[in-house]
């Protein structure tokens, strides 16, 4: 058999390669938006114990010491919304229960440093990342090693995990009616459900407090679509 001559191996080389353009782009890893767990408060003692005490007051369902950590004008709507069976008294011990920062322009009033929780409220970014841009605001994922599945039940087949990060949504869920076990996300255009009590929406309850003299006290426990960014 004749050798090949060198330079038709040369042209090989170049017109065939052995990894493809699309190919090594398919091999960078995906590009995440890290939303990392904070929790300031033990920055400051006195917060940190009202806090801790305003806990202590909900996990007993005890209306009058909540009362008596809130702020005035709050504890008069809180009198009518913290009835004995309200979804208000987990909101509220959910929202207390991850974190928070300090800030200045989230607060019940603008300029005045108040410690806002949950972490995702207080340090949510602005803009929105380019790549998460859509028709709904980003939500928050709460949790590390988070699993997206296939299907929306837990047995489902796993394609990846999720950690404090944030995610894109696509507006469906699981139950569609009540309160839904899965959110559907999409993460690098492919998607996926996440367990509803793992996710957190920029717009869900957010609970702020202030202080008052050596007194630490909540000002604001709201919820909505109008956020101050």
């Amino acid at each position: 058999m004749r050798p090949i001559p060198l330079i038709w191996l040369l042209l090989w080389s170049v017109a065939v390669p052995t990894t493809g353009v699309g190919e090594a782009d398919r091999s960078q890893p995906p590009t995440r938006f890290p939303l990392p767990f904070a929790d300031e408060a033990p920055r400051i003692p006195e917060l940190a114990r009202a806090r801790e005490q305003l806990l202590r007051a909900i996990a007993a369902r005890n209306r009058e010491d909540v009362l008596r950590l809130v702020e005035p004008s709050l504890a008069e709507r809180l009198k009518l919304t913290l009835t004995p069976n309200a979804r208000e008294w987990d909101e509220l011990r959910k929202t207390l229960s991850l974190g928070g920062a300090f800030t200045a322009r989230r607060g019940g009033v603008p300029g005045r440093e108040e410690f806002c929780a949950p972490y995702v409220y207080s340090n949510y970014p602005k803009p929105v990342p380019e790549p998460l841009v859509g028709e709904l605001d980003p939500w928050a994922v709460v949790g590390d090693h988070v699993s997206i599945r296939a299907a929306p039940r837990s047995e489902a087949k796993t394609h990846g995990t999720l950690s404090y990060e944030l995610v894109k949504v696509t507006g469906n869920a699981y139950p569609g009616t009540g309160s839904p076990r899965w959110i559907e996300v999409q993460v690098h255009g492919r998607p996926g459900w996440v367990e509803a009590e793992r996710l957190r929406a920029p717009e869900d309850y957010h609970a702020c407090f202030a202080r008052f003299s050596e007194e630490w006290r909540l000002v604001v426990f709201s919820h909505g679509s109008t956020m101050p960014w």
